[in-house]
């Protein structure tokens, strides 16, 4: 509250300014005399004369869960490191190549997609509210984050399934991912691509692997078109290898487990930098609470 009579305020808050002036009024309200708001910038506003908010305190189990996580997945990493790969040329000839849209119209694998938005909101079908995987989700390489009511039903909104594998529709480069875990009945965004192989024709973790490769994101790339710094990918376009599949087993295996480092470096990452923000934010909160500050 601010007044420009003088009559209203302690006795020792006569135009002085003292700094004890609202000790006992609390942190919502204190007394000002109008002379001193009238400074080289004139701010009657109260917020500058009040107790600014403290700082807020960052728990120890929080920093503890974090850190403890951040130690498991460092100590995961050196048993995910591959080994390399024989530097020797492929022996014999190079294995047939088909397209993903030639492997589809075979039967192989088939390539799905969301309905467009109008033909979804048109739908009169019962809704259920369902996690969403984005394109977003697979290039952080996180499990889906959001959730919708979407119309149940498969053909306007497919749901994964374990094995299917996943492409982000625009992104900066091409990559694929193998549905697992937390991906398994979510529904695809506009912005996924979902290719579901026979697997006993087709290894999930071979085609994913060779998806992901930067000679597939180029042919992906070439009847698509650029969105800034990202591109529009259209992976029917892309040949692969059709091997045995035992040998597209052996190849899935290694693609795997560079997945798995892939995603334990990701994690670690996000983890560190949580622990990082909470740990500046504790270490101001405590510079904050020092008892020179409280005078």
């Amino acid at each position: 509250m601010f007044s420009s009579d003088d009559s209203g305020l302690p006795d020792n808050a006569g135009g002085t300014g003292d700094a004890s002036i609202g000790s006992d009024i609390g942190s919502v309200a204190a007394p000002v005399p109008v002379v001193d708001l009238l400074g080289e910038d004139v701010d009657i506003t109260p917020a500058r004369h009040l107790p600014s908010d403290s700082v807020a305190r960052v728990s120890l189990d929080l920093l503890t869960r974090h850190r403890s996580s951040l130690q498991t997945l460092l100590a995961e990493l050196p048993h995910l490191l591959p080994d390399l790969p024989p530097d020797r040329p492929p022996a014999g000839a190079a294995p047939r190549g088909s397209s993903l849209e030639e492997l589809a119209q075979s039967g192989m694998l088939y390539i799905r997609r969301t309905a467009p938005r109008a033909v979804i909101e048109e739908s009169s079908l019962p809704k259920v509210r369902r996690t969403i995987i984005t394109g977003r989700d697979l290039v952080r390489a996180v499990p889906p984050t959001e959730e919708d009511d979407v119309p149940d039903d498969e053909v306007l909104r497919p749901r994964v399934r374990e094995g299917d594998v996943l492409v982000p529709h625009v992104a900066r480069q091409l990559i694929a991912r193998v549905a697992q875990g937390q991906d398994v009945g979510a529904v695809l965004s506009s912005s996924v691509v979902l290719i579901r192989p026979d697997s006993a024709v087709l290894d999930p973790w071979y085609l994913a692997g060779l998806l992901s490769s930067s000679d597939s994101g180029r042919q992906a790339t070439r009847m698509a078109s650029t969105l800034g710094d990202t591109v529009r990918f259209d992976p029917r376009r892309v040949r692969i290898p059709v091997l045995p599949i035992e040998d597209q087993r052996t190849h899935g295996a290694a693609f795997r487990r560079l997945a798995d480092l892939a995603r334990t470096l990701r994690a670690a990452h996000d983890e560190g930098n949580a622990l990082i923000h909470d740990l500046i934010d504790a270490t101001v909160s405590s510079i904050s609470a020092a008892p020179e500050l409280q005078r």
